[in-house]
């Protein structure tokens, strides 16, 4: 088998030697655009870093200082939780009932983080706060009486429902 010497011919020799100076400046060209990107997404990394360690620092302070004023200040109320005693009877509207309590989780919403002994000291104003209001859900209209009030670092109260004809 013989090949031709297609490479003693000048037009393939200026072929050969384009193809061989393009593919140098498509490497230079590469090895540029490769390495601003990377030098950028370096950059970017090292920025994170930084703004996580300081965040790592301000998380370990507000910590450290939630853990002081815990010492120091009395229990404070984190959450409330609606009860239904009569549950049974409106068990079939179990959407309602969940409309009731976020209802009233709204209206109690003030007395989260507040402290447990000035919200025990003023239950009778809790009480009244949702005795006193009727509540409306789809052209139902209901009334509530709380039977029994837990305060602690959850607030839980026990309501019994009654429809208003």
């Amino acid at each position: 088998m013989h090949f031709s010497p297609y490479h003693k011919k000048p037009t393939w020799q200026k072929f050969l030697a384009g193809m061989f100076f393009g593919a140098v400046v498509a490497y230079t060209v590469f090895t540029f655009m490769y390495g601003k990107m990377y030098e950028s997404l370096l950059a970017k990394n090292i920025q994170l870093h930084a703004d996580i360690a300081t965040l790592t620092k301000q998380y370990d302070a507000l910590i450290e200082q939630k853990e002081k004023l815990e010492q120091t200040m009395p229990y404070t109320i984190g959450s409330t939780e609606v009860r239904f005693t009569n549950e049974k009877q409106f068990q079939q509207d179990a959407l309602i009932q969940h409309q009731l309590t976020n209802m009233i989780k709204k209206e109690l919403e003030t007395f989260i983080g507040k402290p447990v002994q000035s919200v025990a000291e003023n239950d009778t104003l809790l009480i009244k706060l949702i005795e006193n209001n009727v509540y409306t859900i789809d052209d139902l209209t209901f009334e509530l009486q709380v039977k029994k009030l837990f305060i602690y670092e959850k607030l839980t109260l026990f309501i019994q429902l009654k429809k208003v004809n």
